[in-house]
């Protein structure tokens, strides 16, 4: 929903936000629009998001820890990440062995990147000046854990493509990890559904189910994954250090 402004004009709102500017009378058809140079101050006026331009968009890096460094694709430096920095399409998040680091992008969702990691930010950009937006991203190592804003409808998009296997999401909570000495990616959704897709076959994996992709293979059924662990009994309060913690299998 876009509020008219003083001076607007479906031409100029076209000029300004849509990827053609002849898109006015489409817009002025699908609001009703009896005058398209004359628009009342706080009309609001119905956009689809296909229609909007694309802009870049960034990510920002919300906490770091342990070694974590950013390849910059404009200039090529290594640079130490901290909290605060952003990253562009292109540029690459590479954590240590103790390292591990979070993201947010434009819409709200976020990463977190474990150790022993390299992420690449393939194509980050945003529809017009809103918030929803397309997120792909590559995972060449390691192991990642999303939480991913919830979408609906057409156009924005959360992909993270491994060179095993891909995964395609509107609105879960999943975690993916590649192998690059077994060539294997793993895919765990703990919300929502994941289209994990790989030498041209894509499996439906739903919440409480895993999969795996060998390159060059198509992925494998889905599985239930293994309960998580439960926490043998423990004091409300702890008062000594270190803690002790208990796992049943």
């Amino acid at each position: 929903l876009y509020t008219v402004r003083p001076g607007d004009t479906l031409l100029g709102i076209s000029a300004d936000y849509l990827i053609r500017t002849d898109y006015w009378p489409r817009l002025q058809a699908l609001n009703g629009v009896a005058d398209p140079t004359r628009l009342p101050p706080g009309m609001k006026l119905r956009v689809p998001i296909p229609w909007l331009k694309r802009l870049p968009a960034k990510a920002r890096i919300l906490s770091a820890q342990g070694q974590v460094n950013a390849v910059i694709a404009a200039t090529g430096q290594t640079v130490a990440v901290h909290s605060g920095l952003s990253l562009q399409t292109g540029d690459r998040l590479l954590t240590g062995p103790d390292g591990a680091a979070s993201l947010e992008f434009r819409d709200g969702s976020r990463v977190l990147l474990q150790a022993d990691s390299e992420l690449r930010m393939d194509a980050l950009s945003a529809y017009g000046p809103t918030r929803f937006a397309d997120t792909r991203i590559r995972l060449q190592q390691g192991r990642v854990e999303s939480q991913i804003t919830s979408r609906s409808g057409a156009g924005p998009r959360y992909e993270i493509s491994t060179p095993a296997a891909s995964s395609a999401v509107r609105g879960t909570r999943y975690r993916i990890g590649m192998d690059p000495a077994a060539a294997t990616a793993r895919t765990e959704v703990l919300e929502g559904t994941v289209a994990f897709e790989g030498h041209r076959t894509t499996r439906t994996v739903e919440q409480g189910f895993g999969s795996l992709a060998e390159t060059g293979q198509a992925p494998l059924p889905p599985l239930p994954l293994l309960p998580p662990p439960k926490l043998t009994e423990r004091p409300p309060v702890v008062a000594r250090w270190p803690v002790q913690l208990g796992f049943f299998p």
